[in-house]
């Protein structure tokens, strides 16, 4: 899995999550289609001037090359909604090469290395 915390989680839990995040005045949520088909959100949680981002793409649609263009396009309307987000960070596991790869294409910099959740990750970032 390439997500931080590969838990379980069930349907009902990740609404009541989802419900929320949708009312927190920091999150900005952006979905990609294509054809009328769900390829991908981008999920920002803003906080003064930095944001960190998540990024999705659908099992239809990985390995096409749409992660870099969503990022790229996504972190120009997360500029454009909040003046005050001087940055854009991403944490990557190491070993997820197309992330590492789709980030960099979209102007992202490895920064540092960081554990989170005792997992081991690498920090990026994006500048405005």
């Amino acid at each position: 899995a390439n997500s931080i915390s590969t838990d379980r989680i069930e349907w009902a839990t990740h609404r009541r999550w989802f419900a929320a995040k949708l009312k927190q005045p920091g999150s900005f949520f952006l979905v990609a289609e294509i054809g009328g088909v769900f390829a991908g959100q981008l999920r920002y949680a803003v906080t003064e001037s930095e944001a960190l981002v998540s990024v999705s793409i659908s099992d239809l649609f990985r390995g096409r090359g749409l992660a870099a263009p969503l990022l790229t396009e996504g972190n120009r309307k997360l500029f454009s909604a909040f003046p005050s987000a001087l940055r854009i960070n991403a944490f990557i596991r190491p070993d997820n090469k197309a992330s590492v790869k789709a980030f960099e294409r979209a102007g992202y910099r490895f920064e540092s290395r960081v554990s989170m959740n005792k997992v081991r990750l690498g920090k990026y970032a994006a500048k405005r």
